[in-house]
């Protein structure tokens, strides 16, 4: 019946489970709970004969494999889990419909287990455990359990053992609504209620708590008449999944219950980041998931940009600009738009190469002036001429015819680089002296 390493695989007589196809759930699962009580066959036995051991119910939502657990009196255990003698694991899949929970045969009978566990005198009260399990068989998500009962027949290492057959738990199910539906405008208030049914059987009592991912929403909730309604609260902007758990007021007569996940959009305002000026890229930044368009807006008007990040363009200059975000989420649609904000003027353009005094350095030649290349392009210049570092008066042409005055001196030009909505770039070509 039992090994003392959890991973390894048990021989095929050892263990027999039989498990409904459909309640081999994947979805996450939650802190683990006391689902209900083992029901043992027979409820007289003794030491040196096999159990059959049924759970009311399957699994919590998540479970993927199982062990089984005996502790008690003089049972020591195994490191990082004393006072505790396991079972290996074993997958559900594994296993094959029986009823609405699990059947687990214990063909090694309960003495050999003493017998690893060196115990020579077991009499006492045992709890045998059945433990369901994540995939990698090590997080506890919930547990069915069973009080053996081991008394001495009166010969010398000769046991009797009885289990007091409990009341079985009753399965339950929780299921989640959310008021609006979604998607909602963050600051918005929500109500969630939660909905708590048990099988066959009356709505039963407790407390339900709201989880947002793997967050508590406030303080657990009581269940009255099959629902429990939280508070209005106001959801920071996401999309983590909602869920309600249920924990039973009397955990002997009803089983505890986790809601399938909600998913649950709150659309916050979107904001525009990045230097908003032209030449820059800015960028429509959310908080959201999901399905969502963006859109960009100049002076109020949609533009043909629908991209997250966008360039500024120099049409876009002095403009007011914004971005919206529009959600889509069960079918429904929410817009949400950006605070807007002005485009300022872009950085001067930037020099590449310089400017040149262009031809020959003679009294009465003309010269002219080549503007050098600029980053962005430049789509127009201006000009000044200048004699030794002095600027002449009125000379503004791209070219300069030389005069006597000029003679043995140093003539260069400025350029004045321009581009609608880019602040202008200015640069100083070198001196050429005039022969």
């Amino acid at each position: 019946m039992f090994s003392f390493d959890r991973r390894a695989r048990l021989g095929a007589a050892a263990l027999a489970v039989c498990v409904p196809a459909s309640m081999l759930a994947f979805t996450p699962g939650a802190q683990a709970v006391s689902v209900g009580n083992l029901s043992v066959i027979p409820a007289t036995g003794h030491q040196d004969t096999g159990l059959f051991v049924t759970t009311p119910a399957a699994c919590p939502q998540g479970s993927v494999s199982f062990y089984t657990e005996l502790s008690g009196p003089r049972i020591t255990g195994e490191p990082g889990a004393e006072g505790v003698f396991t079972t290996s694991t074993k997958p559900l899949t594994d296993a094959t419909p029986n009823g609405s929970g699990y059947g687990v045969e214990v063909s090694e009978p309960l003495s050999a287990s003493f017998a690893q566990q060196s115990v020579t005198d077991p009499e006492g009260a045992y709890t045998y455990r059945f433990v369901c399990t994540d995939f990698s068989g090590f997080e506890r998500l919930g547990t069915f359990d069973a009080i053996l009962n081991v008394t001495n027949t009166g010969v010398a290492g000769d046991y009797n053992l009885t289990y007091a057959q409990q009341s079985q738990a009753v399965a339950t199910q929780t299921t989640l609504a959310a008021t609006p539906l979604d998607p909602v405008a963050s600051g918005a208030a929500t109500t969630l209620t939660a909905t708590v049914a048990a099988t066959d059987a009356p709505a039963p009592a407790g407390t339900v708590q709201f989880r947002r991912g793997t967050a508590n929403l406030g303080t657990p909730v009581a269940v009255s008449g099959g629902t429990a309604t939280s508070p209005a609260m106001v959801l920071t902007a996401g999309n983590d999944n909602l869920t309600a758990v249920f924990t039973p007021a009397d955990p002997a007569s009803y089983a505890a219950s986790v809601s399938a996940p909600l998913a649950y959009v709150v659309v916050g305002v979107p904001a525009i980041t990045g230097t908003v000026r032209v030449g820059s890229a800015v960028t429509c930044a959310t908080s959201v998931g999901g399905t969502q368009a963006i859109s960009w807006l100049k002076n109020g008007v949609v533009q043909s940009v629908a991209t997250k990040s966008v360039t500024i363009p120099s049409t876009w200059y002095k403009a007011s600009i914004g971005c919206r975000v529009k959600v889509t989420s069960n079918g429904r649609v929410l817009e949400r738009s950006s605070a807007a904000k002005t485009v300022a003027i872009g950085p001067a353009l930037r020099r590449l190469t310089a400017p040149k005094v262009m031809g020959t350095m003679r009294v009465g030649r003309v010269v002219s002036c080549s503007p050098g290349t600029w980053s962005p392009t430049a789509t127009s210049y201006s000009y000044t001429w200048h004699r030794n570092g002095v600027r002449l008066v009125g000379k503004t042409a791209r070219t300069y015819t030389l005069t006597r005055l000029d003679r043995r001196k140093g003539i260069s030009c400025g350029v004045t680089a321009k581009r609608a909505g880019y602040a202008n770039g200015v640069a100083m070509s070198a001196r050429r002296t005039v022969a």
